[in-house]
């Protein structure tokens, strides 16, 4: 699971601060660079998608974040639509269990 492997990378990056710059020469950060870079494309993409609606529901989620004034672009929305997604993918998992 890709959000599994970048979480233990970032915390292994916050122990070891050489680690991003060498990243390269380790298989697992290599790893979680791709899965980043795959995160973040769904999460322009789930943007996209809301931007191209005719009618969007008004005041979901989604509708806030991107009628929010206190973004500075779409990278930071992104960053926040990826962390509803996870944080909803963890609880949901563990309620259903």
């Amino acid at each position: 699971n890709e959000s599994i492997i970048i979480v233990k990378d970032a915390v292994k990056d916050s122990i070891i601060p050489l680690r991003w710059i060498f990243g390269y020469l380790n298989p697992a950060t290599k790893r979680a660079r791709v899965g980043t870079k795959k995160m973040l494309a769904l999460a322009l993409k789930i943007i996209h998608s809301y931007n191209q609606l005719e009618s969007p529901i008004k005041g979901t989620v989604i509708d806030c974040i991107m009628k929010n004034q206190g973004y500075k672009n779409d990278n930071e929305r992104a960053a926040d639509i990826l962390v509803l997604l996870l944080a909803g993918h963890g609880t949901t998992a563990y309620s259903v269990a």
